[in-house]
């Protein structure tokens, strides 16, 4: 029994450590992430113009903003200074480039005014947004915790919906609307906080149950 335990708490020690060397290289500020990033965003940036869905959601599956943010929350629960600065780094820079991204590329384009449908969906109007945001990121975390990852990842990156709203927001901004910027980047936040929290519960859950000591958990990329 003691030999059966070992030996899980061994293979679930395994593959944290592989989750977190996989979460911090797709973490780092390369080429590759900057070039999703632009085309996310030019991407969103045109599907909310032309109130399309479909193009919306292509730059959902491209958009590299998901593993940084499991990054991050990774990193916090176990108290992983590499991870917490790796994922933090990437999500505010990505953030801030996707938002003058598409605030420029509406300048670009002379567009003075947004859908009003579009302002609809991200205006406030219910708490169920922070609900999905939440199992979002549990379902993010349990996916980064298995060997194949990639579509999984994919759908719960249309499901956690994070270029969408930056889009959104350098729209706002390229219009000069500021409180529209503003209760968007709240908005936003709020998306960001959820889902680190789910992601955390799921993450917590595998250690306590799996007696993974984390502090033996190396930061390599």
């Amino acid at each position: 029994m003691g030999l059966k335990i070992s030996l899980t708490s061994r293979i679930a020690k395994s593959e944290l450590q592989n989750t977190v060397s996989k979460l911090l290289d797709e973490s780092i500020l390369k080429p590759r992430f900057f070039l999703l990033l632009f085309l996310s965003a030019a991407i969103a940036t045109l599907g909310l113009l032309e109130e399309n869905v479909s193009i919306t959601i292509g730059a959902m599956v491209i958009a590299p903003l998901l593993t940084p943010l499991l990054c991050f929350s990774l990193g916090g629960l176990s108290f992983k200074p590499r991870m917490i600065t790796f994922g933090l780094s990437a999500l505010i820079f990505g953030s801030v480039l996707s938002i003058l991204l598409s605030a420029g590329l509406l300048q670009i384009l002379g567009r003075t005014e947004i859908p009003a449908s579009v302002i609809d969906l991200y205006t406030f109007h219910n708490f169920d947004f922070i609900l999905v945001a939440f199992f979002s990121g549990m379902a993010g975390a349990f996916s980064s915790l298995k060997e194949e990852t990639k579509d999984e990842l994919i759908g719960v990156a249309i499901a956690a919906a994070l270029i969408p709203p930056l889009a959104f927001a350098g729209m706002a901004l390229g219009i000069g609307d500021l409180a529209l910027f503003k209760n968007t980047l709240i908005l936003y936040g709020i998306n960001l906080l959820a889902t680190s929290l789910g992601a955390m519960v799921v993450y917590a859950i595998f250690i306590l149950t799996h007696k993974v000591d984390a502090d033996k958990i190396k930061e390599k990329a």
